[in-house]
């Protein structure tokens, strides 16, 4: 399942939120923006206004992972994910997801520091072996990029993004595109010319030499 960054911002806030601070879960509409456009622990920081999360809201709503409502004695909707449920997510798996999601791509040792909060990961063999399981699903959910220069861990990222490269015009197998050159511009103006001379020489009843 294709995600746009909107998205992934709001599962990726819900579910670091109902894991590290369960008191102020389900998040309203309010506090879901300060969540998604906090300072900290995000990459990159953004400012979403509440018109473009309703519209990712509802798409994440027809997608089935977000649930949102209201009870009798509450003012306002509340929203909340359903991302585990929906691929089967260890809590091990949902925090190296969350994280993910929340700050790109990340070393085994950037994703241990940066999971702590979730408590529920051991050590940086516990973060490698749940990125080995996520990674070994029939679809996998995250994939390795291998190390960047001056790194001694390979880097992880999560597979839900959208590819720029699917959504850019495609071109049939088979099909050819034709893109005059200026070498075949220039011999159309030939041929042409050739072409009116034949004409006034044969109205002159001229020979036409070519």
């Amino acid at each position: 399942m294709a995600l746009k960054d909107i998205e992934l911002r709001i599962l990726g806030s819900l579910i670091e939120k109902e894991k590290t601070t369960p008191e102020t879960y389900p998040l309203t509409d309010n506090s879901l923006r300060l969540a998604c456009n906090q300072k900290s622990s995000r990459e990159p920081v953004t400012s979403f206004s509440h018109p473009e999360l309703s519209t990712a809201l509802q798409n994440l709503r027809d997608k089935g992972l977000v649930v949102s409502k209201r009870t009798a004695n509450e003012r306002s909707v509340k929203h909340s994910q359903k991302f585990n449920s929906y691929y089967d997510l260890s809590n091990k798996e949902l925090a190296i997801m969350a994280v993910l999601m929340l700050r790109g791509k990340q070393t085994p040792g950037e994703l241990r520091t940066r999971s702590d909060r979730y408590n529920c990961l051991q050590g940086l063999s516990d973060v490698e072996e749940t990125l080995q399981k996520l990674a070994s699903r029939q679809k996998p959910l995250v994939k390795n990029l291998g190390r960047s220069p001056g790194q001694s861990q390979d880097r992880w990222q999560h597979t839900l993004g959208l590819n720029e490269e699917d959504l850019k015009p495609r071109i049939r197998q088979g099909a050819k595109v034709n893109i005059p050159s200026a070498k075949d511009e220039l011999k159309a103006e030939i041929n042409d010319l050739k072409r009116k001379l034949r004409h006034i020489y044969r109205h002159l009843g001229l020979d036409f030499d070519e």
